[in-house]
């Protein structure tokens, strides 16, 4: 299994690699309002490959704390339900080692 997840991931590089060698043209990316063109626009010249690889990890991040804020009630619902599954296991348990107590005192009553 390790094999191959290791020839996966393998390839997955080398398709990677190839992706970057192919497209290192330069691309001009414009950050700011395009209002003004003179004034309050950067402009910064990237290679192709590192705009989609950006857009792609930003992407990536952005899905993941989505993801991760919608299931934050879940969570909290988890841990409220071991919470009170522990508290009604410790008091199972004491009820139990009450009823064994009571069992003992009858018998020795009868006895």
């Amino acid at each position: 299994m390790r094999i191959f997840r290791g020839s996966i991931y393998l390839l997955f590089l080398v398709i990677l690699i190839i992706f970057c060698l192919d497209n290192r043209e330069l691309v001009d990316l414009k950050l700011g309002w395009n209002v003004f063109p003179d004034k309050g626009t950067i402009l910064i010249q990237l290679p192709v490959f590192l705009v989609v690889l950006s857009a792609i990890a930003i992407g990536f991040i952005l899905g993941s704390l989505s993801e991760f804020f919608r299931g934050y009630k879940f969570r909290i619902d988890h841990r409220k339900s071991i919470k009170d599954l522990s508290k009604i296991s410790s008091e199972l348990k004491e009820m139990k080692s009450q009823e064994k107590s009571q069992k003992e005192e009858l018998l020795s009553l009868i006895k």
